[in-house]
């Protein structure tokens, strides 16, 4: 798969990827940073609030613990493997980061962080030998650097490079939009999960997980199992988990209110949605407001992940 520029990225949680189906190990994004808040993982400190990177009320995310997701490399479908490593080659090029480098990942599709073993020399070496940025400058902690043509801008340090991206909502300087990912770093912004219910449930339930996406959404109107969808689902999410012997697949549901579906109802998901039917011993619960069902994926399975 070829590695376009930032701005013509296929990206990895946007609408072709979470928009059709819902969207950790020994990384030091869940191990090393304390969690925002009781059952918060830590990975949500990196997530601004959707007004701090002006993408309008919502915005999809993703997880992906980097070193766990490789060295399990073999258990993944093929192509599920190449298009994520491929997409965050393609997102991280400028500064030089390879796949391998990548021991976490967040991404809140306009934005993102990898946590890497590269030191801030390293990085900032890369992103001025490539010569298309303008004059470097602080900001958090982080050196920033603004593409000429503005439609990306890196901020690094050592173990650590995030970036914002112009093209969308009418924010047509990314170097704001990064400057959100560092201001929740930092703790001068509010995170995702502070001002979103929803993205806290989804976020608490899973906790670390190898690779997790989720998203808020208008509320669906029509309960059809068949769909993967409820009446008065206003979330969604998927999680993998490669840590045990076993791949453990976990697909959630967030409703607007508590127990609106019957556990028959749930049931008929984990039968009829074609996601869950390749799943094996797949168990399902409507818990309050949450709706959660959870199987054991082989290799082949995993193809769910990626649409």
């Amino acid at each position: 798969m070829a590695q376009p520029s930032i701005s013509r990225r296929k990206v990895l949680i946007g609408a072709s990827a979470l928009g059709a189906s819902a969207l950790a190990g020994c990384s030091s994004l869940t191990n090393a940073i304390p969690g925002g808040g009781i059952g918060r993982p830590g990975y949500t400190n990196w997530m601004p609030t959707p007004s701090a990177i002006g993408v309008g009320e919502f915005y999809p995310f993703a997880y992906i613990d980097g070193e766990t997701f490789s060295n399990n490399k073999d258990r993944l479908e093929e192509y599920f493997y190449l298009y994520v490593k491929d997409d965050i080659e393609g997102t991280f090029s400028e500064p030089d980061v390879d796949f391998d480098d990548v021991q976490a990942f967040v991404d809140m599709n306009m934005a993102g962080v990898a946590e890497t073993d590269l030191d801030a020399e390293y990085l900032t070496g890369a992103l001025e030998e490539e010569g298309d940025f303008e004059e470097a400058s602080e900001y958090g902690g982080f050196t920033v650097y603004l593409e000429d043509e503005q439609e990306v801008a890196f901020g690094v340090r050592d173990g650590a490079v995030a970036y914002g991206q112009s093209g969308m909502y009418g924010w047509s300087n990314p170097r704001n939009r990064l400057k959100g990912v560092i201001d929740a770093k930092t703790g001068s912004g509010k995170h995702y999960p502070e001002v979103s219910d929803p993205v806290a449930l989804i976020t608490e339930r899973l906790g670390k997980q190898t690779f997790i996406a989720g998203r808020e959404h208008s509320s669906h109107l029509e309960t059809a199992p068949a769909k993967g969808r409820f009446d008065g689902q206003i979330a969604r999410a998927r999680a993998l988990d490669l840590t045990g012997e076993e791949t453990t697949a976990t697909f959630l549901r967030i409703l607007e209110s508590d127990a609106s579906i019957s556990e028959s109802t749930a049931e008929a998901w984990a039968t009829k949605w074609p996601k869950l039917a390749r799943m094996a011993d797949v168990s399902v619960s409507v818990d309050g407001r949450v709706v959660s069902a959870t199987g054991i994926a082989d290799r082949a399975a995993t193809d769910e992940f990626y649409d």
